[in-house]
């Protein structure tokens, strides 16, 4: 185990590993490593790690190495892996991690990764927990081919380029709890009760796409997300306010950047802590209580606590 997590004023590069090594965990994350000029390694991550065949845990986020990411598919035991925050580049190949059959958690988020996404990815069998925000991933999202059995919990792919429709078998993973697609290219019209498949879900964000979010035939009884608690809709093409009066758990709410012109209903401000609608003016037009919009004349947000909200 090598844990030098936290350190500062740590810098430098990272030694190379010799083959068959027995490290099983490495945690570099909040130190200062950085590649260095005129050195023989292509990055500051080097090739050898893939020696590291016994690598149980590997924790290298938020420092700022640079260059491709190393080939982990002979580090069959690897569970934890952490590379946020970082500048890493280059594509996702099925040589990085394809067959990590113990993997849980996998984080990629702000590096400077592009290309396509594998669909090998979202089908490693223990993965739960799969964050690829703020990249550079290009190109459409794969079928969820084992969509039933996935223990995927959350997924976030946010603030990329991924476009084309949102993979219908997306909303076939049971036990999904958090999807974040928000701000990418995606574009279809996609009925609100699909959304309704994902009964465990607690947080959803589609905001900033293409969609257009269709609530027309939506009816707030079908709906069976016991557990929602942020919801994020804006600029999803709103023509009317989502039938959500039963979804009681629902705390954040976001449908800023819409079409909707029709009054507030009053059991909006029943439960929720935060709730973003849209322009001053709207919301007067709209009908908002007074005592919401005083919450609301810098930013144009209403934010009600809970007890302001029932007052």
């Amino acid at each position: 185990m090598l844990d030098l997590s936290n350190n500062k004023m740590l810098s430098g590069r990272i030694p190379n590993f010799p083959k068959n090594g027995s490290l099983r965990m490495i945690s570099l994350s909040n130190t200062k490593f950085s590649e260095l000029s005129n050195c023989n390694l292509s990055g500051p991550i080097p090739s050898t790690m893939e020696n590291l065949t016994n690598l149980v845990y590997l924790g290298f986020s938020l420092n700022n190495f640079i260059g491709s990411i190393p080939y982990f598919q002979r580090s069959k035991k690897l569970t934890y892996l952490d590379l946020l925050y970082n500048s890493l580049t280059g594509l996702l190949s099925p040589a990085h991690f394809e067959g990590l059959s113990e993997l849980v958690y996998m984080n990629l988020g702000n590096n400077l990764l592009n290309g396509i996404l594998p669909a090998y990815i979202f089908e490693l069998p223990s993965l739960q927990k799969l964050f690829l925000c703020s990249n550079e991933f290009v190109g459409q999202l794969n079928k969820f081919r084992n969509a039933s059995s996935s223990l995927l919990k959350i997924i976030d792919v946010s603030n990329n380029h991924l476009n084309g429709s949102i993979p219908k078998s997306i909303f076939g993973i049971e036990r999904l709890k958090v999807l974040s697609l928000s701000s990418n290219l995606f574009s279809e019209t996609l009925p609100f009760e699909m959304i309704g498949m994902l009964s465990y879900l607690t947080n959803l964000d589609l905001s900033y796409n293409n969609l257009t979010i269709d609530v027309s035939s939506s009816n707030s009884t079908t709906f069976t997300f016991p557990h929602l608690r942020i919801l994020k809709l804006a600029s999803c093409q709103l023509q009317e306010f989502p039938r959500l009066k039963l979804l009681s758990e629902i705390r954040i709410l976001d449908l800023s950047d819409n079409q909707i012109h029709e009054p507030i209903p009053n059991w909006i401000w029943e439960n929720w802590l935060w709730i973003s609608l849209s322009t001053e003016s709207f919301l007067q037009s709209a009908g908002v209580p007074e005592a919401a919009l005083q919450y609301s004349r810098q930013s144009y947000v209403v934010g009600l606590a809970l007890q302001q909200a029932k007052g």
